[in-house]
């Protein structure tokens, strides 16, 4: 392998980790925001106290969350196909004999749709939880209204 592709194919996988990292941020950024929207119409809801209201912002809160989960989805997506095409310059490197096993500890394998499980995990189970304010809101006044 010649000294210029070496350095051609490091600054392609440079380049691929700098898109994954920002997709990484987008993804967090939306949960972030569509957490404290959440959170801030259940406050609205309490302010306002009245069922009707209530139960709009539950909808609204379960909307943003579906919403959110499907922009989530959506960056994951764009990781994926990143990874993916890291993974063909990874191969080419490996078939140059570069071992990829020794250097990170781990085989060289093509990355799926759920690479970063334990990531998604975590963000889906805050876009859920980010309901439950706004719908403990909404159940109270339902129930102090009877």
């Amino acid at each position: 392998m010649k000294d210029r592709e070496f350095q051609f194919a490091c600054a392609l996988l440079d380049d691929h980790q700098s898109l994954i990292a920002a997709d990484k941020t987008q993804r967090w950024g939306i949960v972030k925001w569509v957490v404290t929207l959440n959170v801030a119409l259940a406050a609205v809801s309490v302010a306002v106290a009245t069922v009707a209201a209530a139960l709009l912002f539950l909808y609204l809160s379960i909307a943003m969350a579906i919403a959110a989960a499907l922009l989530v989805a959506y960056y994951n997506n764009r990781m994926t196909k990143v990874r993916r095409d890291a993974f063909i310059t990874q191969q080419y490197l490996a078939a140059q004999e570069i071992d990829f096993a020794k250097i990170t500890g781990k085989p060289l394998k093509r990355p799926g749709w759920f690479y970063d499980w334990d990531e998604l995990a975590v963000l889906a189970a805050m876009l859920f939880l980010s309901i439950f304010p706004a719908g403990f809101v909404w159940g109270i006044l339902a129930g102090s209204s009877e």
